[in-house]
């Protein structure tokens, strides 16, 4: 059984090796988060995060690569690699107090600036539901 929070006794992930290669099997949640093209950026990074910190601290390197990847124009996706680059368990565990606290005060500041008349929008993205949410316009498309 994995330790939480990626303490340093986190179970290895699955690997095959043969002539001095190895290849990392990644867990389901990683490989689902990476093929993700319909949740927004901070969902996912959120999730990514959660599920880095629980692997050993070179898978959760590997995990974080592939993650970046499959994201490159996701800016939290690659804010959460390069913490994990620097501090595998840690590096986790602080993106997801950090992200917490942008998601919030970011949508806060975009609320004070929305209209109250319809807004258009494509996002479906947390940050943006939470501003319309707080906003309270009369009519979202």
């Amino acid at each position: 059984m994995r330790s939480p929070r990626g303490s340093a006794s986190a179970q290895p992930a699955e690997r095959s090796c043969a002539q001095d290669a190895c290849v990392v099997e990644l867990p389901a949640t990683v490989l689902e988060l990476a093929v993700d093209r319909t949740s927004g950026s901070a969902k996912i990074a959120e999730r990514a995060a959660h599920a880095l910190a629980e692997l050993a601290p070179d898978d959760a390197r590997e995990a974080a690569l592939v993650l970046a990847r499959a994201h490159p124009s996701r800016a939290p996706l690659l804010r959460l690699a390069s913490l994990v680059l620097d501090g595998p368990s840690l590096g986790a565990r602080e993106f997801v107090e950090e992200m917490l606290g942008f998601d919030s005060a970011s949508a806060r500041v975009v609320a004070e600036v929305l209209p109250a008349g319809t807004i258009v929008t494509i996002s479906f993205s947390s940050t943006a539901m939470e501003a319309l949410r707080a906003r309270r316009p009369k009519m979202v498309l």
